[in-house]
């Protein structure tokens, strides 16, 4: 899991918003059935769940450290991977318990 974690990591491929399993598995060499297993049984979760649980905490490390005040929430969905806005809000909300706008206005005040 580190290995592909850091994979995913320093390329980051899940900001392509086409990604799917067969091209993940092409990309680490490994046959797709056997990478959606090894997600599914030793991470404990579906190749979208792992997928966007990496978007969101890319969107996380945006929102806190960016010093640009002009970009915007849709900005950093779409550099993340995300193309719907309101998967991205929904899925951010359960990750965090905020939307991006209030997760970002709570960073900037503390």
């Amino acid at each position: 899991m580190q290995t592909l974690d850091a994979a995913m990591t320093r390329s980051k491929v899940y900001t392509n918003p086409d990604l799917t399993l067969d091209k993940l598995s092409e990309l680490a060499d490994v046959p797709s059935r056997k990478l959606s297993q090894y997600l599914n049984e030793d991470a404990g979760r579906s190749f979208f769940d792992y997928v966007n649980d990496l978007r969101i905490e890319s969107a996380k490390e945006i929102l806190i450290g960016s010093t640009d005040s002009k970009l915007t929430v849709q900005e950093i969905m779409y550099q993340v991977g995300f193309s719907s806005k309101s998967s991205f809000n929904t899925l951010f909300r359960e990750k965090t318990g905020k939307t991006p706008t209030q997760f970002r206005k709570d960073r900037s005040t503390s």
